[in-house]
């Protein structure tokens, strides 16, 4: 699998990722509300190793 770092931007697989940090400033939303969308499943998300991402 290629993973090529980018703009803060991760691209896997042909698909792009934000982090936690970088999907709530997109949403102007607080990690911790991020955070409970996940725990709500009202978000997709990855879990790879110790990291969440998001698809964009």
């Amino acid at each position: 699998m290629e993973l090529i770092i980018n703009d803060k931007l991760s691209i896997l697989n042909g698909h792009r990722y934000l982090t936690d940090a970088e999907l709530a400033k997109c949403l102007k939303i607080s990690r911790r509300t991020l955070q409970e969308y996940r725990n709500n499943g009202i978000i997709p998300y990855y879990h790879i190793g110790r990291k969440i991402l998001y698809r964009e």
